[in-house]
Formats: structure tokens, C-alpha cells, sequence
């Protein structure tokens, strides 16, 4: 095999493996969302029957002390879910270092070498950037961030 073809491999490669973790973002985000809802969700309806049997007082600080107890989970996995975004942000960071590497690796072919696998690389590269579009999109990363994070020449 000659080194563009190993050159190629390793970058479609580099692609797929920032693709996975990106998607692994998305869905980590999306899942850790629904949950939060519904906890916070919970959490209203405790206090709205706690406001309701407010003449109770002995049932009443039950509730309110569980109610507080609901309260700080709430914040802790509000606190867990971030922290394990921005471990994926790095990781994805380091995927996208590893693929600027490759794409540089490319780069260092004419491209009347290139010329046969530039609809593919097209192919990934959109890929890419489709997977870029949806982290921004569901809110798990801004443009910013992700442009400093993808900052790389396309081949």
C-alpha cells in the first residue's frame, strides 16, 4: 500500500473517530435534557402538593426538606451532566487535532495525486461539517468554541 492510500485511511479514519465521539456528545446532551425536564419537572409537582397541604406543618417540612434534598440532586447532576460535556469537548478537541494532523499528512500531495480521492475526502469533509452543524444546533457546543476546537485546513 503507498502512502497516500495509508494517508487516506488514516484520515477517513480520523474522521470517523471525531465523528463518533461528536454523536456521542449529541446524545449524551440530548438524554441528560429529557432527564433534567423531568426531574425538574418532578420537582414542581412535589412543591405545588407541598403548597397544597400547607396546613399540615409537620407533613409540610417533610416535604419541604425532601423537596430540598430533590432540589440539590437537581443541581448535582445539572453540575455532573456539564462537567461530562466539557470532557467530551476535549476529547472531541484531541479528535479534531489528530484529524487537522492527517488532513496536513494530505496536504502534502499534489493534487494530481489527490484527484482520485477528493469526492471521497468531499464526502467526509461534509460529513464533518454536518456533524459540526448538529453539535451547534442542539445547543451541546457554540460556534465558537467548536471553531476553535475544528480549526483546521480542509484538503
Amino acid at each position: 500500500m503507498n502512502d497516500l492510500n495509508m494517508a487516506v485511511e488514516d484520515y477517513i479514519y480520523k474522521v470517523e473517530r471525531a465523528i463518533a465521539c461528536a454523536n456521542q456528545m449529541i446524545a449524551g446532551h440530548a438524554s441528560n435534557r429529557i432527564k433534567l425536564i423531568e426531574l425538574n419537572q418532578a420537582v414542581a409537582s412535589i412543591s405545588a402538593i407541598s403548597k397544597e397541604i400547607a396546613s399540615d406543618e409537620e407533613h409540610h417540612f417533610v416535604l419541604q426538606s425532601a423537596l430540598s434534598s430533590l432540589n440539590v440532586s437537581l443541581l448535582d447532576l445539572n453540575t455532573v451532566a456539564n462537567e461530562a460535556i466539557q470532557t467530551l469537548s476535549g476529547h472531541l478537541g484531541r479528535s479534531f487535532d489528530e484529524l487537522r494532523a492527517s488532513s496536513e499528512d494530505l496536504s502534502r500531495f499534489s493534487n494530481h495525486e489527490l484527484d482520485a480521492f477528493k469526492p471521497l475526502l468531499k464526502k467526509y469533509q461534509m460529513t464533518v461539517d454536518s456533524v459540526c452543524i448538529r453539535l451547534i444546533n442542539d445547543c451541546v457546543t457554540d460556534s465558537s468554541l467548536l471553531r476553535i476546537l475544528r480549526s483546521s485546513k480542509s484538503v
